[in-house]
């Protein structure tokens, strides 16, 4: 595709996945892993054992066009971050969910572990999200309580920094579970001058051929 510069020199044999709301494949890794603390003093502090959960997405083409054209995207937007939150869970309190043993959620939730991120929107590409409005982004990941949650192709959080700017292919707007409205992005680019790079580095693309081709795909 003209405009296009793949990043590496032979692309991965995966599919890249649309990550969505409903986590419908989470699969819990079969061993826990340990952490080991650091050491104030002479004496070995007890290792805190952390339980990991991969969460795999939707089978998508590998390649821009089905990025752009994929049908779980539904705002998709220019933003800058003006904020990043710490890791929580989808739970009133963002705390770990009572009852819940780590491989199946208590009635029928998906529960999850994310960051909040605010982003003021500066360009709208599609949709009905309007500029110069904060909305708020769920990064996907992080750890927390002893549990960490890792989505297969989704932006680490250290994609994200205040200030960044990026572009968000956003999933609906839906209370989680924590009571705050927000979307989850199906896929994210960091928009460095004028081109913007796909979080898994996949692709990188001037942002003005970005925006076009999205415009006409709406």
């Amino acid at each position: 595709m003209k405009g296009v510069t793949a990043m590496t020199a032979q692309r991965p044999s995966w599919m890249l996945r649309a990550m969505v709301p409903a986590l419908v494949a989470v699969t819990v890794a079969a061993g826990v892993a340990t952490i080991r603390a650091g050491h104030a003093s002479s004496a070995a502090k007890p290792a805190a054992t952390v339980q990991d959960i991969h969460v795999d997405g939707y089978p998508l083409a590998n390649d821009l066009a089905s990025i752009v054209a994929f049908g779980g995207n539904r705002d998709v937007v220019v933003g800058t971050v003006q904020a990043i939150g710490v890791p929580r869970w989808n739970t009133a309190d963002y705390g770990r969910p009572a009852g819940w043993d780590g491989t199946r959620a208590p009635r029928g939730r998906a529960y999850q572990i994310s960051r909040p991120l605010t982003v003021r929107v500066d360009t709208v590409l599609r949709g009905a999200l309007q500029a110069g409005h904060d909305v708020v982004v769920r990064a996907l990941g992080g750890q927390r309580d002893g549990v960490r949650f890792t989505f297969e192709h989704a932006a680490p959080a250290s994609t994200y920094r205040v200030g960044g700017r990026y572009v968000f292919f956003l999933t609906r707007w839906v209370d989680a579970g924590d009571g705050t409205v927000a979307s989850t992005p199906n896929f994210v680019f960091t928009v460095v001058g004028t081109t913007a790079r796909l979080s898994s580095g996949e692709y990188a693309v001037p942002l003005a051929e970005l925006s076009t081709l999205v415009r006409r795909s709406g």
